[in-house]
């Protein structure tokens, strides 16, 4: 009996090294890969962040083709932040309850003392109408050929042009735009292009811009969108699907313009799309852009 309680000893001592054996290892297996997925998703990380760099750098220079200045993000107040989060200190002298006297209880109110209900039809009040939110599209944009009769340097800005631009109504347009670096002022000039007609005029270092000229670009150069041979001041552009009806003025508070632009691209043959479907300038054929495919348009 000795014998055996020996045996079994031994062979428990035997199985609980072996246990404490295995639990180390699987502990620096799961160390190993938690260490190798930290690896992988810091690498995920480091790709996303240059993804997102090269994209802000594009729509940078797409700002900057339309004139559009940069706005700086805010940066966060961690020591507000920090403060709202810690709860405040208990008050040293917190004053004691006071027990109600029986002078302060107030009796119940007797049935002659309740007031009538008021009627359901008093209380009812009519619900205000509150109309439909039209959809955005492309048709709410008002985009129109122009042809630029004049263009100078801004005097206060060096990357900026001064366009008149005659987009068909009865006095011209002015239009700034951030296209110094990327078009020769020779090439401005009497030049036939499409504009954004009807947003909300912003000044740019004192001068006034009242619309916009419709580019691509990628991270290395701006072009400059061509309308189809025979257009002329004042022919639109349209977009099979979406009923043209264009909002007299763009609020810049409903981001109209920004939401549709997300669909804005050049396809494989260099035309402007909404969507994927082509730009019908004036029933003439689609714009175009001169060598740039698969880009976004601003």
């Amino acid at each position: 009996m000795n014998v055996n309680s020996s045996t079994i000893n031994k062979l428990l001592k035997t199985v609980s090294n072996e246990v404490s054996e295995l639990s180390a290892a699987l502990t620096r297996m799961q160390k190993a890969n938690t260490q190798e997925r930290i690896a992988d998703l810091q690498k995920e990380n480091d790709d996303l962040d240059k993804q997102i760099e090269k994209y802000k750098a594009e729509l940078g220079k797409l700002r900057a083709a339309n004139g559009v200045p940069e706005i700086p993000m805010p940066k966060k107040d961690h020591t507000t932040a920090a403060c709202a989060s810690e709860p405040s200190p208990p008050s040293e002298n917190p004053s004691a309850p006071v027990a109600a006297s029986k002078n302060d209880v107030k009796p119940a109110a007797s049935k002659n003392d309740v007031k009538p209900a008021a009627s359901k039809k008093e209380n009812k009040k009519a619900a205000p109408q509150v109309e439909p939110e039209e959809e955005i599209h492309f048709g709410r944009l008002d985009i129109r050929v122009g042809k630029i009769i004049s263009v100078e340097k801004h005097p206060n800005a060096d990357s900026l042009y001064v366009e008149q631009v005659d987009v068909g109504d009865e006095k011209p347009k002015t239009v700034l735009s951030g296209l110094v670096k990327f078009v020769p002022i020779e090439e401005m000039k009497d030049r036939i292009a499409l504009f954004l007609c009807n947003l909300k005029p912003v000044k740019m270092r004192g001068i006034s811009s009242e619309g916009m000229i419709m580019c691509t670009s990628d991270s290395e150069k701006c072009e400059i969108l061509q309308p189809p041979a025979g257009c002329k001041p004042g022919d639109v552009v349209t977009v099979e699907g979406y009923e043209r009806k264009p909002d007299p003025q763009l609020n810049p508070k409903k981001k109209i313009f920004e939401t549709v632009q997300v669909d804005l691209k050049i396809n494989n043959n260099k035309e402007a799309t909404y969507k994927g479907h082509p730009w019908n300038v004036a029933g003439k054929g689609p714009a175009l852009s001169s060598s740039l495919t698969n880009t976004i348009i601003k």
